[in-house]
């Protein structure tokens, strides 16, 4: 009956340890998919700020051309 006993608490113990690793796994999953999205956003954050930037840099370029026609 021991024996019996202990194998079907060997049996619990390892049927509980397999559904947390796979547990984990699925949240490490989810885990790496929202790193890849939030990377993404940072990216496109980046590349719109860069896009910015530039407008910026041509506006400034624009009134600086502008400076001198008003000054006369």
């Amino acid at each position: 009956v021991a024996l019996e006993l202990k194998d079907e608490v060997n049996k619990n113990i390892t049927e509980e340890m397999t559904k947390v690793t796979f547990d984990s796994l699925n949240d490490v999953k989810t885990g790496f998919a929202d790193a890849a999205d939030g990377s993404k956003q940072l990216k496109d954050g980046i590349d719109s700020a860069k896009d910015g930037s530039q407008k910026l840099s041509d506006g400034v370029s624009q009134i600086n051309s502008k400076v001198p026609a008003l000054t006369n």
